[in-house]
């Protein structure tokens, strides 16, 4: 049963990670969207992608949440579980990408909303 539970975590947190790395793939579009001069309204489809993939990610986590049950209930060793431990750091590694590009994209999205509000103002101010 050990080996069971333990396949199916790894399995679970890998195709988590998969994820997390197609996210951050969406996070580098938005980003450069951002950046760009493209209408922010393109940010909207990527950002609806990235709540979907979020989602399969909750449902995966669901999923493992009986086996890490389990395997409290059990008492098993973390040691049992250590290789694990790789595509959990692998995973918030990602996690903190995507933050960073999450952070950098609104920062980029804000000087485009003052500027587009500045142009308006002087606009109104000539006329």
């Amino acid at each position: 049963m050990v080996n069971e539970v333990l396949a199916r975590l790894e399995r679970v947190y890998r195709q988590q990670l998969e994820i997390y790395n197609q996210v951050l793939e969406l996070a580098d579009e938005a980003l450069r969207a951002a950046r760009s001069q493209r209408p922010l309204q393109e940010l909207d489809s990527l950002v609806a992608r990235k709540h979907r993939l979020l989602s399969e990610i909750d449902r995966l986590d669901a999923l493992a949440a009986a086996d890490r049950e389990w395997w409290k209930r059990e008492e098993r060793s973390a040691s049992e579980a250590s290789h694990l431990r790789q595509p959990l750091a692998e995973a918030a590694r990602c996690i903190a990408k995507i933050l960073d590009r999450e952070r950098e994209m609104e920062r980029w999205i804000l000087l485009r909303r003052e500027a587009t509000g500045q142009l308006c103002e002087r606009t109104e101010a000539s006329d």
